[in-house]
């Protein structure tokens, strides 16, 4: 485990979690809010489901919370768990305690990404949109995650659609 202070926001548990660089290392235990701005079911045996939370210019994957049933998109959420970083994707770890619904709440405004440069200092998971041309489109697959290359301005941006997620 990692020894810090116990982060007292959404940014400040991003931050720490997203410093590690042992896959598994994880951030102090602490609690954080923020709304729910999707949901991605995996097909597999274990039914594990996904949600992702945001609170500004940060968002954590809330990895198959036990109450997941009773999870939406557009719930407000107090999440109190340590964190990881798998892959440059912050998420919960299996010491998550608890996700407790608050109520309901206006999703952020998405992140509009006009550049490659944008692009690049948007943070994983966060509610994003964009206007380009569609250079290629892959074929559909009930089973694997999409590449769409998308051309914004004169840049070429990689959309991945992660197989059976549920937007806002």
């Amino acid at each position: 485990k990692v020894v810090a202070e116990a982060p007292s926001s959404m940014k400040e548990a991003y931050l720490a979690a997203e410093a590690l660089t042992d896959s598994k290392a994880k951030t102090e235990e602490f609690t954080f809010s923020g709304v729910i701005v999707g949901k991605r079911t995996n097909k597999n045996e274990k039914g594990e489901v996904e949600f992702f939370v945001q609170d500004g210019s940060y968002a954590i994957d809330l990895f198959n919370p036990t109450n997941k049933d009773s999870l939406a998109v557009g719930n407000r959420v107090t999440v109190t768990s340590t964190l990881c970083n798998y892959n440059g994707t912050i998420e919960t770890t299996s010491d998550l305690k608890s996700v407790v619904v608050e109520g309901n709440a206006d999703l952020p405004e998405a992140t509009f990404i006009d550049s490659a440069a944008t692009l690049s200092s948007t943070k994983v998971s966060v509610l994003a949109n964009t206007e380009g041309v569609i250079k290629t489109i892959p074929a559909y697959s009930a089973t694997a995650d999409a590449k769409v290359v998308v051309t914004v301005g004169s840049d070429d941006i990689n959309v991945f659609f992660k197989k059976n997620f549920i937007a806002a």
